[in-house]
C-alpha cells in the first residue's frame, strides 16, 4: 500500500498542471500581428563558439528579418572559437552595416552574453543561439508583442527540427513538452523557465536588474536565471504565442547528447531559488519515479500490476493532449503510437538524466 499511496499526490498534481496549461493553451488565442504606434530599436545578441557549421544558416535568417532595417543591429559575439567560424562571419558582414562582431574578453556563455548587452542601442534586447534558425517574422512579433503588450520580459516557442530518426522525434516531442509547459506556466501567471533561444527584454530593465540575477557561478542557466531575477522584481513577463515568432533548433541526435544537455539544463536546479520552479521540477521528478516504483511493485509483487499499467495510461493520455496542441500550432503532426511508445521509456530517461544533472556540474562546450 505504501507503493501505491506514497507517489500519487505527486502525480496528481502533476496531471492537474498539465491539464491547466492543456486549458489555458486552448484559451490563449496568440498574439499574432497588429498595428502599433512606434516600432522599437531591436538589438539581437547571439553568443557562439565553434559554429561555423551553424553560421550560414543564421546569417541568412537574420538577414530575412521582417522589422526594418533601420530599427534593427546584430551582435554576434564570439566565445573564444578555435573554428573558421570568425573569420566567416568578417567575409560575410563585412558590407552588412546592421552586423557588429564582437570578441568576448572572458571566457564563458555568461561573460559573451553580458559583454554583448554592455554595447547594445536597442530598447528591446532579443537572443537567440547560433545553431538556430528563426522565422523571418520572429524580430517582429516579438516587438509587436512588446511594445503593445507594453512587456520587460518576453520568450516564444522554441521548436526542434524534424529529423534524427525515432530517436530524434522522441527528442522533438520531449521539447516540446518543456516549452509548452514553460509557455503555460507563463500564461496561467507563474513562468518557471523559458529558452536562450527566443528570448527577449526590455533593456533599461536588465541594467536595474543584472545585479541581482542568480546563477553566476553556473555555466547552464542564463535565460532561466534572467527570467528569475524578472520575475523576483514583478516585471511583466509575456509568452509571445505566435506562429511568425517560432525560432527552430537542431536535435541532438543521438542518446549521449541527449542526456549530456539534459543533465545540464537538470544540474542548475540545485542553484534556483524560485519557489514555483522548484515545486514544479520536485512534483515532475516524484510523478515520474513513482511511475517506476510502481513498476517495480508490480514485479516484486508488492501492487497489482495494473496500477502502473493505469497510471502510465493516464499520464499519456493527458501528456498526449497537450503534445497535440503544440504540434497542431505549428501544423506538424504528433502519431498516437509514437507517443504510446514515447510515454513508456520517457520516466526512465527523465530520472536518469535528473540523478545525473544533481551529481555532475554542467559546462557550456
Amino acid at each position: 500500500m505504501f507503493v501505491l499511496c506514497w507517489g500519487l499526490l505527486p502525480f496528481l498534481l502533476y496531471l492537474g498542471f498539465v491539464g491547466a496549461v492543456w486549458r489555458c493553451w486552448r484559451r490563449e488565442k496568440g498574439s499574432g500581428q497588429s498595428d502599433v504606434l512606434e516600432e522599437p530599436l531591436v538589438s539581437v545578441v547571439v553568443p557562439f563558439r565553434n559554429e561555423e557549421k551553424h553560421l550560414p544558416a543564421l546569417v541568412a535568417a537574420l538577414r530575412e528579418q521582417s522589422h526594418p532595417d533601420s530599427l534593427l543591429e546584430f551582435l554576434l559575439v564570439d566565445d573564444g572559437s578555435s573554428d573558421g567560424g570568425p573569420a566567416f562571419l568578417r567575409r560575410e558582414l563585412a558590407d552588412d552595416a546592421r552586423f557588429v562582431l564582437l570578441s568576448s574578453p572572458a571566457r564563458g556563455k555568461k561573460q559573451a552574453l553580458r559583454h554583448a548587452f554592455d554595447r547594445c542601442k536597442g530598447s528591446l534586447v532579443l537572443t537567440t543561439d547560433a545553431d538556430c534558425v528563426p522565422a523571418p517574422g520572429w524580430v517582429a512579433a516579438v516587438a509587436t508583442a512588446f511594445t503593445a503588450q507594453e512587456a520587460d520580459f518576453l520568450f516564444g516557442l522554441v521548436r526542434m527540427r524534424p529529423g534524427g530518426g525515432l530517436f530524434g522525434a522522441f527528442e522533438s516531442a520531449d521539447y516540446m513538452a518543456l516549452q509548452l509547459s514553460g509557455a503555460g506556466a507563463a500564461l496561467l501567471g507563474m513562468p518557471v523557465f523559458c529558452s536562450a533561444a527566443s528570448m527577449a527584454f526590455r533593456r533599461s530593465a536588465y541594467f536595474e536588474l543584472r545585479d541581482r540575477v542568480g546563477g553566476q557561478a553556473w555555466a547552464s542557466g542564463d535565460d532561466v536565471f534572467l527570467l528569475h531575477a524578472f520575475k523576483s522584481a514583478h516585471k511583466r513577463i509575456v509568452f509571445v504565442k505566435d506562429a511568425a515568432a517560432v525560432v527552430e533548433t537542431p536535435v541532438g541526435g543521438s542518446l549521449p547528447a541527449y542526456l549530456r544537455q539534459r543533465m545540464r539544463w537538470g544540474g542548475k536546479a540545485r542553484a534556483y531559488k524560485d519557489g514555483a520552479s522548484l515545486g514544479l521540477a520536485g512534483v515532475v521528478f516524484l510523478s515520474n519515479l513513482w511511475l517506476l516504483a510502481l513498476v517495480a511493485g508490480a514485479l516484486l509483487g508488492a501492487c497489482s500490476p495494473w496500477w502502473p499499467v493505469l497510471a502510465f495510461g493516464i499520464k499519456a493520455v493527458v501528456d498526449g493532449l497537450l503534445l497535440r496542441e503544440g504540434f497542431r500550432f505549428l501544423d506538424a503532426d504528433y502519431p498516437t503510437g509514437r507517443h504510446v511508445l514515447f510515454s513508456l521509456f520517457h520516466p526512465f530517461l527523465l530520472l536518469l538524466t535528473a540523478l545525473g544533472g544533481l551529481l555532475s556540474t554542467p559546462k557550456w562546450k
